[in-house]
């Protein structure tokens, strides 16, 4: 019996089909590892931030180098450096020396941070918000009592001050996304009540505002 051979045509549809296979396989497999290492990521800022709370209650300075001074517990000189390893840039601020405020921006994806302090760990939102609480919309100037409603409305809620200044430490320069403007922060001024902090991503600078003010609002959930 005359066996037959395949065609050009043939080998070139199966060559085909397994280059698509092929790409299928490795995408998925990259966004397995992505989504390992932000899990990473995460899990270390949530121990660190549970760390750090108890090294604060027990007396430990905790600021203003986490790698290098001895009072610092090693096990959070740990995480940081799996949090390194994960693919991940932190950064870290304190205004009281010692319970400090975490960014982290992904060395992947230049977009996506994530930030940890004493109330928990969260993501950047990657767009800004508008009055009515629609991200990616038209970019708008509010006061400080609209951003407010404005990040609730969103889901999400204004970062304090020391996280939008660990989120400039992070990336080194205004982050990808955002503008070199004044961004609202949820921290008010204790002395005067109509005073709300906002942060300069143009010059890397904290400044006292009016909260009548209008400047631009980045959420954070």
């Amino acid at each position: 019996m005359k066996s037959r051979a395949f065609t050009l045509i043939e080998l070139l549809v199966v060559i085909s089909i397994i280059g698509f296979l092929s790409s299928v396989v490795l995408a998925s497999l990259n966004s397995a590892r992505a989504k390992a290492r932000d899990s990473v990521i995460n899990s270390n800022l949530r121990n660190m931030i549970t760390a750090q709370n108890l090294a604060y209650d027990g007396g430990n300075i905790t600021y203003p180098n986490i790698n290098t001074n001895p009072s610092v517990p090693d096990v959070i000189s740990g995480m940081m450096e799996s949090i390194i390893d994960a693919g991940g840039t932190p950064s870290y601020y304190s205004h009281d020396g010692k319970r400090w405020s975490v960014s982290v921006r992904s060395n992947s994806d230049s977009t996506k941070s994530w930030f940890a302090d004493s109330g928990g760990t969260g993501l950047w939102d990657t767009q800004y918000v508008n009055a009515s609480g629609v991200l990616g919309g038209t970019l708008t100037a509010m006061n400080w009592s609209q951003a407010v409603t404005a990040c609730a409305l969103s889901g999400g809620r204004l970062p304090t001050i020391d996280q939008l200044k660990s989120l400039y430490g992070a990336y080194g320069a205004i982050p990808p996304g955002f503008i070199g403007n004044n961004h609202w922060s949820s921290t008010e001024d204790p002395a005067n009540s109509s005073i709300a902090y906002g942060f300069y991503f143009g010059g890397n600078g904290i400044y006292p505002m009016m909260k009548t003010t209008n400047t631009v609002v980045r959420c954070i959930r």
